[in-house]
């Protein structure tokens, strides 16, 4: 439903009433003489067919409405998830020309061996790649022009382009390779995975194979993730910090089913570095017990950061944690109520953490809290998008 121009200054009760109304003339030949239940959250909107005080416009739409056996439910905002699925479609995937990518330029980093996914090829995948240099088209142009191409020599019958084998065409081995790089390491997106592959094997539109083939029909990424479509609006972030360790933002995942006493996690993440540490602890934390976690699992390994970013949790706005801060010279960035993009790195890594959750929970919802520290090494394992690195 597109509105109009006059449309878009309705209030919100006005605009959920103009939806209904569009609904009855859009399917006024299946609704006509029906029973309809309209459910939504807007408790105001319950009586309106008995309101008198009404404008012009209202009243013509409750004239209108007069026609149909209609009946309001009010139900809770957290119960009305069909209205939500659908006020939040994906933005359109057009940018502003004007707009220019907002890249974070690492100058401290140094270049370093990232833990790469490795496989021990037995004799039966060795005779698969060697049949497959007979048959597959690209192979045999490879092989044929080895004498004059550089970097091209042949190690026990395997090919090699430079220090990455060459791998045909042939059977499962593509996807065999792609489910080690993809499904065994955490089930991250097309560029972690393919970052995984790319300094061990070759064969021709690798990447192209993997994002457009495997990662989109994974079910149980289908499954599992959500919608990563850049969200509409004038966003404007955070500077970016000078250092690692001086900015940081923290928030709470729960609550979890109890697993070992815990029932919560707390994830701390380096808006940087994106150094993550996922904590399990309990609901009833306190803010004392806050600042012994922070301590003990950040402090001692990173010192103190500049600022910390949250979300307004009552434990982050008591007195405790803001005098403290005070104390220490921290300085606190609270995100605004219902805009959750303040605290975009918190809500990155607790998404993250999740799906990685998901995929390592037993059936009776156990067994996630000795899953945490491997979910916290294929975080760190794999290559952080902004930076072009690993944490390792």
């Amino acid at each position: 439903m597109q509105l109009k121009v006059a449309e878009k200054n309705y209030p919100i009760h006005e605009k959920e009433l103009l939806a209904i109304i569009h609904a009855l003339k859009k399917w006024r030949s299946d609704l006509m003489g029906m029973p309809i239940f309209v459910y939504m959250d807007h408790r105001m909107l319950k009586n309106f067919d008995t309101q008198r005080d009404l404008s012009r416009c209202q009243l013509r739409w409750q004239e209108f409405m007069a026609q149909y056996d209609l009946t309001i439910i009010y139900i809770h905002g957290e119960d009305n998830t069909v209205a939500d699925a659908l006020s939040r479609l994906p933005p359109s995937s057009f940018p502003d020309e004007n707009d220019t990518p907002n890249k974070t330029f690492n100058t401290w980093l140094t270049p370093s061996v990232n833990a790469v996914l490795t496989i021990a090829t037995d004799s039966t995948v060795v005779n698969d790649i060697t049949d497959g240099y007979l048959t597959d088209d690209f192979c045999k142009k490879v092989i044929a022009n080895a004498p004059s191409t550089l970097g091209v020599h042949c190690s026990n019958g395997l090919w090699y382009i430079g220090d990455r084998l060459l791998i045909p065409r042939i059977k499962d081995l593509h996807e065999n390779l792609f489910c080690l790089a993809h499904n065994c390491s955490g089930h991250f997106g097309a560029d972690k995975s393919y970052a995984m592959l790319r300094d061990l094997y070759y064969w021709p539109n690798m990447h192209r194979d993997i994002e457009q083939s495997y990662v989109p029909s994974c079910p149980d990424c289908q499954r599992n993730k959500s919608c990563t479509k850049k969200s509409s609006g004038p966003l404007h972030p955070l500077p970016v910090p000078d250092q690692h360790g001086n900015n940081i933002a923290m928030d709470f995942i729960g609550p979890l089913p109890n697993d070992e006493g815990f029932d919560c996690i707390l994830s701390i993440t380096d808006c940087l570095h994106s150094d993550v540490h996922i904590v399990p602890t309990h609901m009833t934390l306190t803010a004392s017990q806050l600042v012994l976690l922070f301590f003990d699992h950040w402090y001692c390994e990173n010192g103190l950061p500049l600022d910390i970013v949250s979300d307004c949790d009552k434990l982050f706005i008591s007195e405790f944690w803001t005098v403290l801060h005070k104390l220490t010279g921290i300085s606190l960035k609270m995100s605004t109520a219902y805009h959750s993009q303040t605290d975009g790195a918190s809500e990155c890594t607790n998404k993250t953490i999740n799906q990685a959750i998901r995929y390592h929970v037993h059936h009776n919802q156990k067994g996630w809290v000795c899953a945490l520290p491997r979910i916290q090494f294929n975080i760190m394992n794999s290559v952080n998008a902004s930076t072009g690195f690993s944490n390792f």
